[in-house]
């Protein structure tokens, strides 16, 4: 070790308070102790042991070393003649910490998830043995063609680790997307209820007369309006009235004893205004619901996130069935003369109202999805309903601060495991805009 000048420390007022503070300490802690080198190690403990002016190894003070050796090693400076030998490899090493325990092998490994292979945990078990045994050395020989250093056996050491590293790396990613391939190939197999039937026939009118309702303030929009753009609008509006008018179905033609009319029933009359569809207009709507629920799963929520929708609008876009469906509906329809007119526009129609009708019933199902999924995600024991719901984004982010609640001060011991991921939940509560 270098000569260190000891006047430096006894005639320079500089160095005063480091002085001071060296001899009030009483317990030195020497975070990341991996990264400190030998040669600065040694310095440490004679300038503690000079200034204290005590023959102690540190000059008497209590030293604690945190730190793992197999992760950053010192970064060695030649230039101050520091090769970046790791400070275990100093006489005052040993001295300072004259019991200590080496740990050469990893005998067990908890898993908290016991379902995971155990040929991951053997694997483990496996690479450290090989790290610390003979054959690992005699392998680095072969590939450096001489006697290994300390650097090179570093390095061999790293590789293997980034090695098993990648391995990992590339397992978790099959995982994914095995989770993703399970999602997307999900299938509805039991069979609605009277109730979710009833549902989907009320959602099925109110959908229809939604747009129906946009179509005709359209149309509205655009009386008395003489230009041929207007006109042209105009015209293809009261077209599209009079395809959904196809759709609805005379209330003296409805079958009131029938399961599915229980929810129309319960939400409005027949008489009151509420489209009532026709039998393959609700088979339509009761396909599209497959669809979607296939795309609105617990899993797709916690891999696509705010993606969620965009993906399940694209479902129902690439679904050939359905489409061939929508378009069958319109086999009937008759909308008059001008069929040259009709021949180039009547196929831009349809998918129009086909991208307005399942657009609402898609928002729809979205929302109730949503609402349902937050049902799902794991909270604290402590934690209030109201919390959770004020996190999820339910309320306004002004009214969050402007009114804090005491509720969030309460002590949170222990967090649910989720259903979907079963294991703590890392999903991070978003908004979910449409």
């Amino acid at each position: 070790m270098a000569v260190i000048p000891t006047k430096l420390f006894d005639g320079d007022d500089r160095f005063a308070d480091a002085k001071k503070r060296i001899l009030e300490t009483q317990c030195l802690v020497i975070d990341e102790i991996s990264m400190v080198s030998a040669r600065t190690f040694d310095m440490i403990e004679f300038v503690c042991r000079h200034v204290r002016r005590c023959d102690q190894v540190f000059g008497g003070m209590q030293v604690i070393g945190c730190g793992d050796f197999k992760q950053l090693p010192p970064v060695p400076i030649f230039r101050y003649e520091d090769d970046g030998s790791y400070c275990f490899q100093s006489n005052k090493f040993h001295m300072t910490f004259p019991h200590h325990i080496n740990l050469l092998e990893i005998k067990e490994i908890i898993n908290d998830q016991p379902k995971s292979p155990q040929q991951w945990t053997q694997s483990f078990t496996k690479l450290n043995s090989f790290v610390l045994n003979d054959q690992h050395l005699m392998s680095v020989e072969k590939l450096f063609q001489q006697c290994v250093t300390n650097m090179e056996n570093k390095l061999s050491t790293k590789l293997a680790y980034w090695l098993m590293d990648k391995e990992i790396e590339k397992r978790a990613r099959d995982i994914v997307q095995k989770q993703k391939m399970e999602a997307e190939q999900l299938e509805i197999t039991s069979t609605l209820s009277s109730v979710a039937k009833g549902k989907i026939r009320y959602l099925a009118g109110a959908c229809i007369q939604r747009v129906n309702k946009r179509v005709k303030a359209s149309v509205l929009r655009l009386v008395g309006k003489c230009g041929k753009k207007s006109r042209t609008l105009r015209k293809l509006n009261y077209k599209k009235q009079a395809m959904l008018k196809s759709f609805r179905v005379s209330e003296q033609d409805v079958d009131t004893s029938e399961d599915t009319m229980n929810e129309i029933q319960y939400k409005q009359g027949p008489s009151h205004g509420l489209t009532i569809v026709s039998e393959p207009v609700y088979n339509f709507f009761v396909m599209l619901n497959q669809v979607i629920q296939k795309s609105l799963s617990a899993k797709h929520f916690h891999l696509y996130y705010e993606d969620l929708h965009t993906k399940c609008r694209d479902a129902v876009d690439s679904d050939n069935t359905l489409i061939d469906t929508w378009i069958s509906l319109f086999q009937n329809v008759n909308l008059g003369a001008d069929s040259e007119i009709e021949d180039e526009l009547f196929l831009t129609l349809i998918m129009e109202l086909f991208r307005d009708v399942t657009e609402h019933f898609v928002r729809i199902a979205f929302v109730d999805a949503l609402r349902h999924f937050k049902t799902t995600v794991p909270r604290k024991k402590k934690q209030a309903l109201r919390t959770k719901v004020q996190a999820l984004g339910d309320r306004d982010e002004s009214a969050a601060k402007a009114k804090k609640t005491k509720v969030d001060e309460a002590a949170q011991e222990k967090v649910c495991i989720c259903k979907i991921c079963e294991a703590e939940c890392e999903w991070e509560e978003r908004k979910f805009s449409l």
